[in-house]
């Protein structure tokens, strides 16, 4: 392993973080958001790079990849703790894979957590689009009674596409988590300091944290309530790692490498 923090984990950390400034830069008003609106459409770049709903007028493709480098931007605590993650896992992962291959891997888990996240959203949100399973029958116009108003097919379909809008994901933590388990897959018997105290070996403590993950996701999905965390696009992060670590695992042993 070598010394200092890796090429590609190095530049992942700045991308993160200048996104992230430019991100609260343009959030509200300021002296600079108000010379750039005029000359510039206005935008919300926190916004127009979350992950959407794909059956949304907010979603585009190209956010199953943006969206991992936005993080909140009403708690900073969310960028550190994936970046931390990401310096502290990632930088040993690059050593042992090599820089092409983290950055793929990366990617892939990162991709993957928002395919998982989409997935479950499509899921939970199953009742609430049954409401609106009929409309394509009718005319724009046509009025339709809802909590005693008077609505019209339009109104109940952008009423719809509001709701499916505000819908979205942001953060690194997908990839990280797929981080994490190629961190015990790769140094399965390295110790992990728990809070910096309890010691545990990577891979018992990588094994209890997808547990957890899915344990609260169940919990949050059969309830009412939201904790505000993708649970799932954690998992799914996990999941697409995990079958990328076992394809190369398999493709290196066959040509006389392994790990």
């Amino acid at each position: 392993m070598g010394g200092g923090v890796p090429v590609v984990v190095k530049n992942l950390l700045i991308i993160n973080v200048v996104v992230y400034i430019f991100c609260i830069t343009f959030q509200g008003n300021n002296i600079l958001t108000d010379f750039v609106w005029r000359y510039l459409p206005k935008f919300d770049p926190q916004n127009m790079l979350a992950l959407h709903y794909w059956d949304s007028s907010a979603f585009n493709l190209a956010q199953m990849v943006t969206y991992m480098f936005l993080h909140s931007l009403q708690d900073m605590s969310h960028l550190f703790f994936n970046m931390f993650s990401l310096f502290m896992f990632g930088s040993a992962v690059e050593y042992a894979l090599g820089p092409k291959r983290f950055l793929t891997f990366y990617m892939i888990s990162g991709i993957g957590a928002a395919i998982v996240q989409e997935v479950f959203w499509t899921i939970d949100l199953q009742r609430f689009l049954a409401q609106f399973s009929d409309l394509s029958n009718l005319a724009n116009n046509t009025l339709i009674s809802v909590n005693g108003e008077s609505m019209t097919v339009t109104e109940l379909l952008a009423y719809r596409d509001g709701v499916l809008s505000s819908l979205t994901t942001v953060g690194a933590s997908g990839a990280v988590f797929g981080l994490l388990l190629a961190y015990g897959m790769l140094f399965s018997e390295s110790t992990i300091y728990v809070f910096f105290v309890l010691p545990v070996k990577a891979k018992y403590f990588v094994v209890f944290y997808a547990l957890i993950e899915l344990f609260c996701g169940v919990r949050v999905a059969t309830s009412e309530a939201s904790d505000g965390i993708a649970h799932f696009a954690h998992l799914g992060g996990m999941l697409f790692g995990l079958l990328l670590m076992l394809y190369w695992r398999k493709k290196d042993r066959e040509s006389g490498y392994g790990y």
